[in-house]
């Protein structure tokens, strides 16, 4: 389990990648010595929970789960989101296993 800190600077369409599984991609800006903006991917119920939730400009603690996978000789690696907290409270949560949705990456 990991933790991202920072500012919500965009949020992507919901993308429909099969009838059972979609994701939605936010992206963070994080105030750093060398700012960097990360693409937090949140799938399946998490899209329709914990997107809502956000806005362009919140500052937010996300909970996240780091994936990768081989595929045809080439390495993806995604940055999936389960949770998110602001200073004081848990603002949504969910389950920090990971799920195997089947996809080539």
């Amino acid at each position: 389990m990991y933790s991202v800190r920072g500012k919500i600077r965009e949020i992507k369409p919901v993308e429909q990648i099969s009838e059972k599984f979609k994701k939605q991609i936010v992206l963070v800006e994080q105030s750093t010595k060398y700012d960097a903006v990360i693409p937090l991917e949140f799938v399946n119920q998490k899209v329709d929970d914990v997107v809502p939730l956000l806005e362009v400009g919140d500052s937010q603690n996300f909970n996240v789960n780091i994936h990768g996978r081989e595929w045809k000789d080439r390495y993806f690696v995604s940055i999936r989101c389960y949770g998110i907290s602001n200073d004081d409270t848990v603002v949504a949560e969910g389950n920090a296993q990971g799920q195997k949705e089947g996809l080539p990456f």
